[in-house]
């Protein structure tokens, strides 16, 4: 049985409101943009995916997605800024001594501190628990934050394919996954790491990667709730 139904059938006999295509369209740009962030904190970004950057349609996207980058990163010789990209990911995220380390199981305050730590195996029992699979061919701890990213795109997608499928208690149980994983998870450490990487960079293109992923995640922080409950009460709006 799928858990993601599961949950959603068990909504206290409320009827969650008729599904539209606006709630559809929100969801997969929510997975789109999670998806984004979840590959710009994996790797550092090639040459391709910078000539991409590049391109106006992702140009308009960054900026009205609140990525302000300046004009230097349009203009610069496209390896040399590939270059300076991969020395500051590694300075960042990878290098013992400099690095601010990704995982949730060495973030978290209160925890064990520890790379594959007790925290990392409840993450990947949250995962699970959902029917949620990490690729085996990324080499990434469950609880690194690229990973907990992409897991929350995959609840967005989910989200979009049951309103498309006119199922409003489905998706009303996805908003609720989301909305937990967030709150006993990656947000109870991602704005204090994403606060370090700001701090420790004189990077344009990483200080606003984590300027966009904070603005992110603390609107849907508090959006998250408001969709639940307006989904609950039958009062949610196009």
């Amino acid at each position: 049985m799928n858990p993601l139904t599961t949950l959603s059938s068990s909504c206290g006999g409320r009827e969650a409101a008729a599904p539209s295509l606006p709630m559809t369209g929100t969801a997969r740009k929510r997975a789109a943009l999670y998806g984004f962030l979840a590959t710009l904190f994996r790797r550092h970004p090639s040459r391709e995916n910078l000539l991409s950057l590049r391109t106006q349609e992702l140009r308009e996207a960054l900026q009205q997605a609140g990525m302000l980058l300046d004009k230097e990163f349009f203009t610069a010789d496209v390896d040399a800024l590939a270059e300076a990209l991969a020395v500051e990911f590694a300075n960042l995220f990878l290098i013992p001594g400099s690095l601010i380390s990704p995982h949730e199981s060495v973030q978290i305050c209160g925890g064990s501190g520890l790379l594959r730590g007790p925290e990392t195996a409840r993450v990947r029992e949250y995962y699970e628990q959902v029917g949620f699979q990490v690729d085996d061919s990324i080499p990434m701890e469950p609880d690194h934050v690229s990973i907990e990213l992409e897991f929350l795109g995959h609840l967005a997608a989910e989200e979009a394919n049951a309103w498309e499928a006119e199922d409003a208690l489905t998706a009303l149980g996805v908003l609720r996954y989301e909305d937990d994983f967030l709150r006993r998870h990656l947000g109870q450490w991602i704005f204090d790491f994403l606060n370090r990487v700001e701090a420790n960079t004189a990077n344009g293109f990483y200080r606003e990667l984590a300027r966009l992923t904070i603005a992110l995640l603390e609107e849907l922080r508090v959006a998250l709730p408001e969709m639940i409950a307006q989904l609950e009460t039958g009062n949610a709006t196009p």
